[in-house]
């Protein structure tokens, strides 16, 4: 498959998708494979004259964070909020060996075949990445 170049714009012969390439291969014919991603910005199909330039390539892609995964962790975030207090996990004296102690203990239980905590009925792996999180965030 190539891709055919003229006055900055890229038509693919696959899918018709119209793309811009920055000025770094105008004029040329290239193999659609050989694009990199930083070098190809996505045109709407509504106003093929307007075209956005974004230079993210560098920068963290939140959208690889699965969600699902993370609601988990909220949900026990929240648990905890109403049985406790409202962000005093980062209040905790000897935070770092309490919260790696608990999240050895959710992982205990959930490699013992208990999928879900008895008192809060999240799952043990809930629990186990919620700890993480605060050691991460207590790093900081």
């Amino acid at each position: 498959m190539q891709c055919r170049i003229a006055d900055h714009k890229v038509k693919c012969i696959d899918c018709g998708g119209c793309y811009r390439v920055l000025p770094k291969h105008p004029g040329a014919i290239i193999p659609a494979k050989d694009f990199l991603k930083e070098h190809v910005v996505h045109v709407t199909k509504h106003d093929e004259s307007r075209v956005g330039v974004k230079f993210d390539a560098d920068k963290p892609d939140w959208s690889l964070l699965p969600l699902g995964a993370v609601e988990e962790v909220v949900k026990v975030m929240s648990f905890g909020a109403k049985k406790y207090t409202r962000g005093g996990w980062k209040e905790l004296p000897n935070a770092e060996d309490r919260y790696l102690a608990a999240m050895f203990r959710h992982i205990k239980a959930h490699r013992s075949g208990e999928e879900f905590d008895d008192e809060s009925g999240l799952p043990h792996l809930a629990h186990a990445a919620t700890c993480l999180v605060f050691l991460l965030e207590l790093r900081k």
